[in-house]
């Protein structure tokens, strides 16, 4: 009876410390780590019960291996550090995502790069050749494309999005993107249009200025700025409110200053020693400026409120005069630009319409 009972308190003894021992440890998120050293190679792992992490680290004489799980979103990573590559990839559950970088005797001029996600599918990649890079990025239901040569003149980048598609030079339906950018000898130049909310952004890098503006259809935004030999200049509307700001050097500088008289709404132009008075009339409801672009992109109609006049913005067709029609009276501002000057000179001739 003796030696049969042993065993049983032998196992009750047991019980006691396993549960004891058991009640240290969170069971539903159970730690464990180990860690080898051996002559090439360190390893450890971690497990996490309800998450399961899993990541371990080889180092050997040419690589380097680490990877993680997780169970609800299964996460794997790795990465070789060999003679001649390093790679490295990530999965993710039911998006996965993959990295590849990779750099050998047969790939001397290139780094490779892409991902995936399994229901919206981002793909991207970049080389490096003696040339170009080159990136591209696809998106399941919004297709988004975009890639970028850098060659000897130039930079070139584009972009697609499912129905709604953004490219240089490419319109979309109701509301068309254009953006594009050209590198040459002397400029820079990109510009944008938004149908409903016409934005225009563009800029020149040429010997003398920097150029851009933008145009914001409910609320104009115009801002510029010319870098020359003499100034700088940046100006921004905005609505009913007027801001200002202008930095401008040397003392022949003939940069247009734009004023607000106090308790006025009276916006003076000057520019130079000769000014004139441009006055600005708030209608009784309306209080909005909108700025529409015309169908051939060479009109911009400016106009304030419902029952307010409309103002109309005409380019003309050697895009030096800029025609500001309102109501019955009309005046014209032409920009012209001096001989031995890039600086654009505004002069007011006004006429009247019949």
């Amino acid at each position: 009876m003796i030696l049969r009972r042993e065993p049983t308190v032998l196992l009750q003894n047991l019980q006691r410390e396993l549960t004891v021992l058991h009640q240290s440890y969170d069971v539903s998120q159970q730690y464990y780590s180990k860690t080898y050293d051996g002559s090439q190679q360190y390893y450890s792992e971690t497990y996490d019960g309800s998450q399961q992490y899993y990541s371990k680290t080889y180092k050997g004489s040419h690589q380097y291996y680490s990877k993680t799980y997780d169970g609800s979103q299964l996460y794997y990573s790795k990465t070789y550090k060999g003679s001649h590559q390093y790679y490295s990839k990530t999965y993710e559950g039911s998006q996965q995502y993959y990295t590849n970088l990779a750099m050998g005797a047969n790939r001397s001029h290139q780094y490779y790069s892409k991902t995936y996600d399994g229901s919206q599918q981002y793909y991207s990649k970049t080389y490096k050749g003696s040339h170009q890079y080159y990136s591209k990025t696809y998106d399941g239901s919004q297709l988004y494309y975009s890639k970028t040569y850098k060659g000897s003149h130039q930079y070139y980048s584009k972009t697609y999005e499912g129905s709604q598609q953004y490219y240089s030079e490419t319109y979309d339906g109701s509301q068309k993107y254009d953006s594009q950018t050209y590198k040459g000898s002397h400029q820079y130049y990109s510009k944008t249009y938004d149908g409903s909310q016409q934005y225009y952004s563009k800029t020149y890098k040429g010997s003398h200025q920097y150029y851009s503006k933008t145009y914001d259809g409910s609320q104009l935004y115009y801002s510029k700025t010319y870098k020359g030999s003499h100034q700088y200049y940046s100006k921004t509307y905005e609505g009913s409110q007027q801001y200002y700001t202008n930095l401008a050097m040397g003392a022949n500088s003939t940069t247009p200053k734009l004023t607000k008289e106090v308790n006025s709404t009276t916006l003076k132009l000057t520019m130079g020693a000769k000014s004139t008075t441009l006055k600005l009339i708030k209608g009784v409801i309306s209080t909005t400026l909108k700025l529409m672009m015309g169908a051939n992109s060479t009109t911009l109609k400016l106009t304030k409120g419902v029952i307010s006049t409309t103002l109309k913005l005409t380019m003309g067709a050697n895009c030096t005069t800029l025609k500001l029609t309102k109501g019955v009276i009309s005046t014209t501002l032409k920009l012209t630009k001096g001989v031995n000057s890039t600086t654009p000179i505004l002069r007011w001739e006004p006429t009247v319409l019949l």
